[in-house]
Order: structure tokens, then C-alpha cells, then sequence
């Protein structure tokens, strides 16, 4: 329609054409009916371009040296991303050949956006700059990237290409346009490994929800958690990943095993109500009698028991755990977290307040605009600096100070300056460029 045409004339004039290019190649079949939808392209469609642009703004400000060939890897995660690229690329390829545009635009999407940028980035984010295997995966992720893209995406792929081409040890072509399409290796690609970071990142979720409900951050380490599933599958991947889960989580240490808990549940009528109709209410009578054994025998999703002639399902009732107040509770899709909170022990509380010094002074040297390679000396005000001085050069590499001063005295602080009071405890930041 006139209507249709005018629509995506403006939006080519807002968003651009490789804005409207990849639009088709994600949001619709080809086989179907095009229809135009503005609104998918000023959230997802333009995310999509703008997380790409930021990640290769960020990769290039590392200058790190990487091949566009291949690479080499040995952390865990590492071998992970390097699996999702080929599955990735394998996925493209397939996809264009068999002329389902919008399944390869959808594969793209899903690689950079939640592999690559939520998860990978994330993961390695205190790695990036200082170790280069981090930072050269990632822009060697982003020049397949621009490569699987440049028919979908020509200007974006270009500008991508164009930003990293100087950090390639290969001899690189004068345009993306003139490169050939990646292949695949398949020797590196790990099924297994994929399924079980699906599985883990959900048990992650889990935990950081417990700490959400301890009101506990994730900057202060806690002793413990309890990953309770009945799912093999989970638990094999709990133990091929525990190291990275223990990390995310900033829990020092995991056990894979059942967690006794109680229950407490009252009757769901509605549902109770669907199956028996009239007979609701003699349900509700043998319920009330018999609540403790019909909920003992319905507390996992399968479960089913039946008492006076009536079959209890968990849909039934709605069931409540009673969790020690050691312990907070997270759930995921396969279990639950039981997460220790007891009180933290001091040297885990110190670790806390170093990790907290180190983001405040990050934050002063972005609010000083400070460049990354900036060096800078840093005065740190707090009443714990004596239990604080095990942690002094850490926190100095991070924040990039030749000189860092850990003291109770404010009167050596300078003028760029910030202070905060975390869990009672006042801090007082600065620094100045050197």
C-alpha cells in the first residue's frame, strides 16, 4: 500500500539501509507475506547495529594484534565463543543456501548480541584488558562477523572491517565486499559445551536471584551455594563449569547435591475445580485432612499421589518451601540454589570493600573522562586500610595507578575527588593524572 511504501521510505531516511537490509533478513520469512514493522526496527534491529558498533569501538581501543584465520584458546569460555562462531558461521551458511534469509539474520543476531556481547563479554570482562587471548577473540569474532554480513549489511560490515583490518596479522583485501564467505570448522565445534552453558547460565540466574533476595551484591563474596536438580544433564554441566559459575557468582564454594527442605501449600481451586467440578469440594475435605502427606508426595513436577480417590498433582496446590534462615533460595528451570548467608567471614567482607574501592575509582576516571591508557595517582580514605593493604596491587592494576595510597587520613587526598559511605563504612576516592 501507499501507506506501506511511505513508512519505509521514512525509516530508510531514520535508520538507514542496512537498518531495513537486516530487518528482512531476521523478522521475515521470505516464503511469507513482507510486512513492515517499524517499532522491531527502532528496538531490535537497531540494538543489533548499535551493539556491534560499540564492541568493535571497544576492541579497537586494546590494540591487540589477532589472526583472522584462526586462534588459539585454553580457558573454558574461550573454547565455548569459538564454538558458537563456527556453529554460527555453519548456521549462516546453511541458511542462505537453502535461500532462509531470515533464519540467517536470526543466527547472527543471536551470536552477537547474546553470546558474544551478554555472555562472552561479560564473562572476561576484568580479562579484557590485560590478557590479549580475551581481547583477540573477541575482534576475531567480529571480523567473521563482518564477513557473514557484508550481503546483509554492507555498510556496517564494511566499517567494521575497515576498524579492525589494522590489527590483523594476515594480509587483509582493500573491502569486506571482496572477501569470500568463512567456513566453518567443525573440529571446533562443541555441541556438548553449548548445551551446557545453556544449562549453567540458568543455574547462574538462579544464584544471583538468591542474592537479590539476600539483598547481598554480587561484589561481596559469600562462602557457599547448594545447586539441588534432578537433572543429569544440569548437574554434568554444574561440574564441567563450576570454576566460571563460582566466578559469576562470587561464591567461593559449590556443592551439587539435594538440600533438605519443608513445604507448606494451599489448595488451588481453580485448578482442583477444572478436573473434578462438583466433586471440588470433597477434594478440599480429604485435602484438609491429609495436607502433610499429599503435599510430601507432590513436591517435584512429576509427582502425583492419590488418597481417598482422588489423584493429587502439583498443580493442585500451591506449594511454598520453608528454607533454613541460613539460606536464601533461587529457582531455575531444572532446580533450585540455596545460597549460605550467614554471617560473612571478615576477610571475605574486606575482599568486599577492595572490590568496592576498585569500582568507585573506575567510575572517577570515567567521570574525569580519563582515556584507558591514562595513568594516574589514586588516594583511597577508609578506616579499613590496614585490612585493606593484601589487596593494595590489585587494586592499583585495575584502576591504572603507578602510586596508590590505602589511608585513614583524608588530608593527602586530592582534588579530583568522590566519597560514598558502603555498609556503614565511609570512603573517600581520588586521583589525578599523571
Amino acid at each position: 500500500s501507499d501507506d506501506a511504501v511511505k513508512a519505509l521510505a521514512e525509516a530508510l531516511e531514520e535508520f538507514g539501509a542496512d537498518a531495513i537490509r537486516f530487518y528482512y533478513c531476521w523478522d521475515n520469512d521470505p516464503a511469507n507475506t513482507q510486512k513492515f514493522n517499524l517499532e522491531t526496527i527502532k528496538s531490535d534491529v537497531r540494538r543489533f547495529l548499535s551493539i556491534w558498533q560499540n564492541l568493535t569501538k571497544l576492541v579497537s581501543t586494546f590494540k591487540v594484534k589477532f589472526s583472522s584465520k584462526s586462534i588459539s584458546v585454553s580457558t573454558i569460555e574461550d573454547k565455548w565463543l569459538l564454538s558458537r562462531l563456527h556453529s554460527t558461521i555453519k548456521a549462516v551458511r546453511e541458511h542462505v543456501e537453502s535461500f532462509e534469509l531470515h533464519l540467517a539474520g536470526r543466527a547472527l543476531a543471536t551470536f552477537l548480541m547474546d553470546d558474544l556481547s551478554r555472555t562472552y563479554v561479560q564473562l572476561v570482562r576484568d580479562r579484557l584488558e590485560e590478557d590479549k587471548v580475551a581481547a583477540s577473540l573477541v575482534a576475531h569474532s567480529l571480523w567473521q562477523v563482518s564477513l557473514l554480513s557484508a550481503a546483509i549489511t554492507p555498510f556496517a560490515s564494511e566499517e567494521c572491517y575497515q576498524a579492525l583490518k589494522g590489527f590483523v596479522e594476515e594480509e587483509t583485501l582493500e573491502s569486506v565486499h571482496l572477501e569470500t564467505l568463512p567456513e566453518p570448522n567443525i573440529k571446533l565445534i562443541a555441541s556438548e559445551l553449548e548445551e551446557s552453558m545453556v544449562l549453567v547460565g540458568d543455574v547462574i540466574a538462579g544464584i544471583l536471584a538468591a542474592r537479590d533476595r539476600a539483598a547481598v551484591g554480587v561484589r561481596w563474596p559469600l562462602s557457599e551455594v547448594v545447586v539441588d536438580s534432578a537433572d543429569e544433564a544440569t548437574l554434568k554441566a554444574v561440574k564441567l563449569l563450576e570454576p566460571l559459575i563460582l566466578r559469576q557468582t562470587n561464591v567461593r564454594s559449590l556443592l551439587a547435591e539435594p538440600f533438605a527442605v519443608s513445604y507448606t501449600g494451599k489448595l488451588n481451586y481453580q485448578a482442583v475445580g477444572k478436573v473434578f467440578g462438583e466433586k471440588t469440594g470433597d477434594v478440599a475435605g480429604i485435602f484438609k485432612q491429609k495436607e502433610a502427606k499429599i503435599i510430601a508426595g507432590i513436591t517435584s513436577p512429576d509427582a502425583k499421589v492419590t488418597i481417598g480417590g482422588f489423584e493429587f498433582v502439583p498443580d493442585f496446590v500451591n506449594l511454598e518451601k520453608i528454607v533454613p534462615e541460613t539460606h536464601k533460595v533461587g529457582e531455575f528451570k531444572k532446580g533450585s540454589c540455596y545460597l549460605k548467608i550467614v554471617a560473612i567471614p571478615d576477610e571475605l567482607k574486606h575482599e568486599g570493600f577492595a572490590r568496592e574501592v576498585t569500582r568507585r575509582l573506575q567510575q572517577l576516571r570515567k567521570k574525569s573522562g580519563l582515556e584507558k591508557s591514562d595513568r594516574v595517582d589514586a588516594h583511597v580514605t577508609i578506616a579499613l586500610a590496614s585490612e585493606l593493604a593484601s589487596f593494595k596491587d590489585e587494586i592499583a592494576t585495575k584502576v591504572g595507578a603507578d602510586n596508590l595510597t590505602l589511608t585513614t587520613d583524608v588530608s593527602g587526598a586530592f582534588s579530583e575527588q568522590e566519597s560514598c559511605k558502603v555498609k556503614g563504612v565511609e570512603i573517600v576516592v581520588s586521583l589525578q593524572k599523571k
